[in-house]
C-alpha cells in the first residue's frame, strides 16, 4: 500500500521549489556558512488582532525548504526574504526531504 509519505518522497521536489514557476522565492542565509541562498516556499506571518484579548498577535512566519539544503543553516542565523531579515528560531525535519523554519521578524533592510 502507497502512503502519502511515499507519494512526497517521491515527487521531485524541484517543481515545488522553483521559484519561476511562482511557487518558491530566494531566500539568502548569513551566519555560520553565509551568505548562502537557497529556495523556499514562503509563508509570512502577519498581525492578527484578538478580538477577545484587545492584543495583536503576529503568527510566526514559515519557510518550506529541501532539507539537502538547509543542511549549512542553524538556529539564530539570519535569512533575508524580500528586504526583511529574519532569523530562524526553529526548524523541524519531517522526514519527508523538506524542513520546516520559523522565523521571525528582525528588522528591514
Amino acid at each position: 500500500m502507497t502512503t502519502l509519505k511515499d507519494l512526497i518522497e517521491g515527487a521531485d521536489l524541484d517543481l515545488f521549489m522553483d521559484s519561476e514557476s511562482g511557487f518558491a522565492i530566494e531566500a539568502t542565509f548569513n551566519g555560520t556558512f553565509g551568505p548562502y541562498t537557497i529556495k523556499g516556499i514562503f509563508d509570512k506571518g502577519e498581525p492578527v488582532f484578538n478580538d477577545h484579548s484587545g492584543q495583536v498577535e503576529v503568527e510566526t512566519s514559515v519557510l518550506l525548504v529541501r532539507e539537502k539544503d538547509f543542511l549549512q543553516v542553524k538556529n539564530h542565523d539570519t535569512v533575508t526574504i524580500e528586504n526583511v531579515i529574519y532569523k530562524v528560531e526553529t526548524f523541524d525535519h519531517d522526514g519527508t526531504g523538506l524542513t520546516t523554519l520559523a522565523l521571525y521578524k528582525d528588522r528591514e533592510n
